[in-house]
Formats: C-alpha cells, sequence, structure tokens
C-alpha cells in the first residue's frame, strides 16, 4: 500500500499508512522513527534519519532467512518490542569457546543467550553427534544460528531435519538458551535469539487464530473470530516489556562488544498525531511500540505509532500533523 507523508516540524523519519484490522476495517496508522548512536562514549542523535519499514525486512529471501525487522504500521501493541542485533564478542578479544550475551531492562526484560563456538556434525554407528565447539572472538547471533529448519517455529535456523542426509548438510546451531544444546528430540529446544519473529513462524502465527473450514466458509479472508492481538508483536515474549514503555527505563546489552555493556536510558517523549478527517480533528497520543539496538553499529532506534480508526472515511483525510509535547517527570 501507498506510504503518505506527515506533516511536522520535528527532524525525524513520519509515515502514514491505511491498514486493515482483523475485522477488516480500515485504519490510519501514523509512525516516527529516530535513533542515537554511541559516540565516544555519549549518545547521539542520528545524522541520517532511520527507514520506517512497510514491509518485513530479511536477512536474505524472504521466508528462508532471519527476519531483521517486522513492518512498522500495525493497528496496535500492548507491551513494547525491545529486539537486539548484533554478534557476541569475546571480551578483550580472548578467543572463547562459549559466552553469554544479555538483554535486561530492569522490571521488564531479563534474557540471556548461551553462543558457541562454530562445530562440525559427525556420525558413528548410524548416530549423528556434534564436534566440541571452537574457540572464537566473534560470532553472530540470529535465529538463522539458532535450533530450526524443518521445525514450524523457526524455518530460518538449523539442526533439524526430517532426514539424516538432509540434517548433515546445515550448520550445527550455536545460540541457546543457557540451559540447553543442540539434540535430536528437537521439540524439548527452544529456538533462541534477540531478533524478532516472523508471522510464519510459531508460536506467533497461531495467535492470528484458528484456520479451520468455519474460517474458510464464513470469515475468509479476514482473520479468524479467535484472532489475538498480540499477534501485533514481533518480539518473542520474553522480550517484550510489562506495558508500554514511557520513558526513563534503563536498558542494558552485554555480551556483544569486545570492550564494554551497552547502557541506554529510554527518553522521555510524548509525541501526539493529530488527523482530520473531512472537517474533524483527532488526536492520538503516540505509543513506544519498539525498541531496537544494532550492537553491531552501536544505534538504537526506536518507532513511536499511533492508529485512528477511518472505516468508509479513507477519502475524507485532508493531512496529518505529528507534534511533541513537553514530557512531564
Amino acid at each position: 500500500m501507498q506510504l503518505w507523508d506527515v506533516e511536522s516540524s520535528l527532524p525525524y523519519t513520519m509515515k502514514g499508512q491505511f491498514v486493515r484490522d482483523h475485522d477488516g476495517q480500515s485504519v490510519w496508522v501514523v509512525c516516527l522513527k529516530t535513533g542515537w548512536q554511541l559516540v565516544g562514549g555519549q549518545w547521539q542523535p542520528l545524522n541520517t534519519q532511520p527507514e520506517i519499514y512497510s514491509t518485513p525486512a530479511f536477512a536474505g529471501e524472504p521466508g528462508f532467512s532471519a527476519l531483521l525487522a517486522d513492518q512498522d504500521f500495525v493497528v496496535t501493541k500492548t507491551n513494547t518490542d525491545v529486539l537486539v542485533n548484533g554478534h557476541a564478542r569475546s571480551y578483550g578479544k580472548k578467543p572463547v569457546t562459549k559466552m553469554n550475551c544479555r538483554l535486561l531492562i530492569e522490571g521488564h526484560i531479563d534474557k540471556t543467550v548461551q553462543v558457541l563456538g562454530a562445530r562440525q556434525w559427525i556420525t558413528q554407528a548410524g548416530q549423528v553427534g556434534v564436534t566440541v565447539p571452537s574457540p572464537f572472538i566473534e560470532q553472530p547471533v540470529s535465529y538463522a544460528q539458532a535450533m530450526g529448519g524443518e521445525d514450524e517455529r523457526n524455518r530460518a535456523g538449523c539442526g533439524i531435519a526430517l532426514k539424516t542426509e538432509d540434517l548433515l548438510t546445515q550448520n550445527v546451531p550455536s545460540v541457546f538458551y543457557p540451559d540447553q544444546d543442540w539434540k535430536l528430540e528437537a521439540s524439548k529446544v527452544r529456538p533462541a535469539s534477540f531478533g524478532p519473529v516472523a508471522v510464519f513462524d510459531q508460536p506467533r502465527a497461531g495467535l492470528a487464530g484458528t484456520f479451520d473450514e468455519v474460517w474458510e466458509e464464513e470469515r475468509r479472508p479476514l482473520y479468524p473470530v479467535d484472532f489475538n492481538p498480540a499477534f501485533y508483536q514481533s518480539a518473542p515474549a520474553d522480550q517484550q516489556t510489562k506495558g508500554l514503555l514511557a520513558g526513563g527505563e534503563r536498558l542494558i546489552v552485554s555480551g556483544f562488544s569486545h570492550e564494554e555493556t551497552l547502557y541506554f536510558t529510554v527518553p522521555r517523549r510524548r509525541f501526539v498525531a493529530q488527523a482530520i478527517f473531512a472537517d474533524n480533528k483527532e488526536k492520538q497520543p503516540m505509543s513506544l511500540h519498539t525498541l531496537s539496538v544494532d550492537a553491531d553499529t552501536l544505534v538504537v532506534t526506536a518507532v513511536w505509532s499511533a492508529a485512528f480508526p477511518c472505516q468508509g472515511r479513507v477519502a475524507q483525510l485532508n493531512n496529518t500533523v505529528i507534534s511533541e509535547e513537553k514530557a512531564t517527570v
């Protein structure tokens, strides 16, 4: 769908798009996106404003590679999605065979994954195993390195195949929750990473509802009646905050730098969107939907969003203005 410009004196990326909710009703969704980069130990506003995504962005071929970022124009979120992209980096560049990476927002999120060095498959007496991890100073962390493959929970991953010959063509997974490792009983090992979950992967896909004969006859092409709005959340459940972030929260990311732990305080910003349909002015506070950390480039981006139900009024939209109000402490 076409992206629409939004009026504002603010120096950030702003766009709007008409979308459909789960009942097929038109909704005008407005997004504002900005970011900061760590330079000389200080977080500075980005010189070039980040892109707002109207479609999901993948590392490679869509559906066969890890999701980098979901589209930003969602109808609603009840929690802020907090995402991290990057590489595990050993402290002081000293080779290690395994290490932990951690994401922490006190009172909201405390997640750790373990990253192992590269391993190879070994076969003996018809049994499949893996070698010991090789030392590393840097390893990628994404769902491409997590348990998955022929698995509805993570199609971009590796380590799961219906046939042994197919398994041996895959990489050995290297990203796990701390108490887990690769095993043939794949259902007992949870895919682990800090990135977003694609809409076609479980458990997110299941939140879309039940696509059965009743849906086929009575609801198609709309979402099923048991659609859960949590489907709009792209972060795994253990990376969603308890409600929407308001600003002032401290984010800590460790294990992604050779030298230091990253600390970032979420800014207290109050953005307001005003849409004019015909002669009717409507205002909505904008909510912080997504906070993303790129640990490789030391950049944090944030997306604020507002939604205006507008069934039957799409052609009446005259303009939309985003402004900022002074935040209260």
